[in-house]
C-alpha cells in the first residue's frame, strides 16, 4: 500500500511572508509622544501667531476706515458750520443795513422832540419875568471872579425887574440895558472875554452836539470863550 500526500494549495500560488506587528520600546514610545506634543505646540503657536497677525491687520483696516469716516464727518460739519456762520453774518449785515437808518431817523426825531420840549419849558419859565431875570443874572455871574470888572448886558425889562437888587450887587459888576437881547438872556463882558448866557445859544449848542456838528463860535463853552484872549 502506497501513501501519497497531496498538497491542497494551488500549484501556482506563491508563498506569502509572515507579518508580525512592530512592538515599540519604551524609549521609542516616549520619543513619539514628545514629537507629537511638540508638533501640536508648534502648530498651535503658529496658528495663534497667524491669527494675531490677521486680527491686527483687520483691526488696522477697521481703524483706518473709522478714521476716514470720522474725518469726512468732521469736514462736512465744519463746512456746514462755516456756511451757517456766513449766512448769519449776511443776514446780520442785511438787518443792520435796514435798521440803522430807521434807528438814526428815530433817534433824530427823539432829539428834536426833546429840544422842542426843552424850548417849551424854557418859554414857560420865561413868563415869570422876575424868575427869568434872576436866572439870567446868575448864569452870567456864575463863572466870573468877584474882583474882576464885568459889565452884564440884559434886556431893559429884566433890568427893571432887578432894579431893587442893584444895591446888593458887587461894585465890580455893572448892569447895562440891551434891547437886542430877549427876556431871560444875558451876556457878561470881561476885559479879556465874554460869557454868553443866552438861552437860545445854549439850545443851539445842544442841538449842534446832538446833530454831530461843530459848535458855533458864539456857543462855545464858557471857559473856552474866556480863554480865547
Amino acid at each position: 500500500m502506497t501513501l501519497s500526500i497531496r498538497n491542497s494549495a494551488p500549484a501556482n500560488s506563491a508563498a506569502r511572508p509572515a507579518v508580525f506587528p512592530v512592538v515599540a520600546t519604551p524609549t521609542q514610545s516616549q520619543a513619539h509622544a514628545d514629537a507629537k506634543t511638540r508638533g501640536f505646540t508648534q502648530g498651535h503657536a503658529a496658528g495663534y501667531a497667524a491669527g494675531l497677525q490677521l486680527a491686527g491687520q483687520e483691526t488696522a483696516a477697521a481703524r483706518a476706515r473709522h478714521d476716514a469716516e470720522h474725518a469726512g464727518r468732521v469736514s462736512a460739519l465744519e463746512a456746514r458750520h462755516a456756511a451757517e456762520v456766513a449766512a448769519v453774518r449776511v443776514a446780520g449785515a442785511a438787518l443792520v443795513e435796514r435798521t440803522v437808518p430807521v434807528l438814526a431817523d428815530s433817534e433824530q426825531a427823539l432829539f428834536s422832540c426833546a429840544l422842542e420840549l426843552a424850548e417849551a419849558l424854557l418859554g414857560h419859565e420865561l413868563r415869570d419875568g422876575e424868575t427869568s431875570a434872576r436866572a439870567a443874572l446868575a448864569r452870567a455871574q456864575g463863572t466870573g471872579e468877584a474882583d474882576v470888572p464885568v459889565a452884564i448886558r440884559m434886556n431893559p425889562a429884566d433890568l427893571a425887574v432887578l432894579g431893587g437888587d442893584s444895591g446888593m450887587l458887587p461894585e465890580t459888576l455893572t448892569l447895562v440895558g440891551d434891547p437886542a437881547l430877549n427876556r431871560g438872556d444875558a451876556v457878561a463882558e470881561y476885559p479879556h472875554g465874554f460869557v454868553d448866557a443866552r438861552l437860545g445859544t445854549a439850545v443851539d449848542r445842544v442841538r449842534a452836539v446832538l446833530a454831530g456838528g461843530s459848535l458855533p463860535e458864539q456857543a462855545l463853552p464858557i471857559h473856552a470863550v474866556l480863554d480865547a484872549s
